[in-house]
């Protein structure tokens, strides 16, 4: 994770981690829900890695 990056995005300190993470993980959660139904599509990364 690019912390300098991402302390810019949300007006954070870079040493401060575990509020960067906090934002991200919200971004994220925020993401997830907005994009479609989500359950049961292929390629959602809910599988075991390298099974088809």
């Amino acid at each position: 994770m690019d912390y300098e990056f991402l302390a810019k995005r949300y007006g954070l300190a870079a040493d401060d981690r575990l509020a960067i993470k906090e934002r991200a993980t919200r971004d994220l959660i925020a993401f997830a829900s907005s994009s479609g139904s989500g359950g049961g599509k292929k390629g959602a990364g809910t599988g075991k890695p390298g099974r088809k």
